[in-house]
């Protein structure tokens, strides 16, 4: 999957939750999502884009901002 489909993907998925982070904002001082959004999200690469996070991926850094998740599944997939 190219880095634009995923970036698409994910502002989509925000988007339908009524939010629009910026792809540089950090999701959680923004409190867009918690440890709980994240399982949500983690959940939502997996069925959605068929991308499993693996262990070693499931760091907060890879989470922080949208371009940081776009990154982390590119690096995957």
């Amino acid at each position: 999957m190219n880095p634009l489909s995923i970036h698409n993907a994910i502002v989509t998925y925000f988007s339908d939750m009524g939010m629009t982070p910026g792809d540089d904002t950090d999701l959680f001082e923004a409190n867009i999502i918690d440890s709980m959004g994240l399982i949500e999200l983690v959940t939502f690469i997996d069925q959605e884009l068929h991308v499993a996070i693996n262990q070693d991926a499931m760091k907060l850094e890879n989470f922080r901002t949208i371009n940081d998740i776009v990154n982390t599944i590119s690096g995957i997939s």
